[in-house]
């Protein structure tokens, strides 16, 4: 459709050019904000932690964009099975839900979710694959922002064995 492969390769150029101006762009929009809202000079490093956190204060400013309102069309139980759907369609995965009970143990808190992954489709245990929390309610004793972390990672024992993973993906926009 292009006509040639220069037709292409000058369209991909032109892009990238583009992209890399705005990109920039917003880099030092962040920067910016980084250097103001922690008191220090301004600095070339932006950490990739570093850059959701300011991209949403951004938003806020620029859109006078509010996390809390935007947050009552998108309930948690509504968007929590429409982004595992979309996982379990692009990884050819199946979560299931697990006991979240604090009692037990299976759970730091009340509001953790708790899923198996496994392989589609799986048979047997060689198709499992670890666990996912999601522990997405601010409260007073947590970790103020977004967050995803190991829990435990995955490795083959010396018997031969596999230790599953663990991962958490923690929210602060959610109350």
């Amino acid at each position: 459709m292009a006509g040639s492969a220069k037709v292409v390769t000058d369209f991909l150029d032109d892009l990238e050019n583009k992209l890399v101006q705005v990109g920039e762009s917003d880099r030092a929009v962040l920067l910016a904000l980084k250097s103001e809202l922690e008191g220090v000079p301004l600095s070339s490093t932006l950490d990739p932690w570093d850059q959701g956190f300011y991209q949403g204060i951004r938003a806020e400013r620029e859109l006078n964009l509010d996390s809390k309102i935007i947050q009552d069309y998108f309930p948690v139980s509504h968007v929590v099975p429409a982004i595992l759907k979309i996982y379990q369609e692009m990884f050819d995965v199946d979560f299931v839900e697990l006991s979240a009970d604090v009692e037990c143990g299976d759970v730091w808190h009340e509001d953790v979710l708790r899923y198996a992954v496994w392989e589609a489709g799986s048979v047997d245990a060689s198709g499992f694959i670890g666990y996912a929390y999601f522990d997405l309610y601010s409260r007073d004793d947590k970790y103020g922002g977004n967050a995803m972390w190991q829990i435990t990672n995955a490795y083959e024992r010396p018997d031969g064995t596999r230790e599953t993973p663990v991962s958490c993906r923690s929210y602060w926009a959610y109350v």
